[in-house]
């Protein structure tokens, strides 16, 4: 797994839903929005491999699961 695939996935997703949004058509806004949820998807699987694979461990790969301070 390349550090460089999991950023350009992740870093094409907004750009891919701008893209579609200034497209004339539905089906072309449509083709953009599945291409971002490719990429999303791909970012997601990445992750999750990098935390099988031992190189982050959970709480760096979902910060929503850390608890803050009392």
């Amino acid at each position: 797994m390349k550090q460089q695939r999991l950023f350009g996935a992740a870093n094409s997703i907004a750009p891919n839903i701008a893209e579609g949004k200034g497209r004339r058509t539905d089906k072309d806004f449509c083709r953009f929005l599945y291409q971002a949820r490719g990429s999303l998807l791909e970012t997601v699987c990445s992750l999750h491999l990098a935390v099988e694979l031992g190189f982050c461990n959970r709480p760096q790969f979902n910060p929503f699961t850390i608890k803050p301070a009392p």
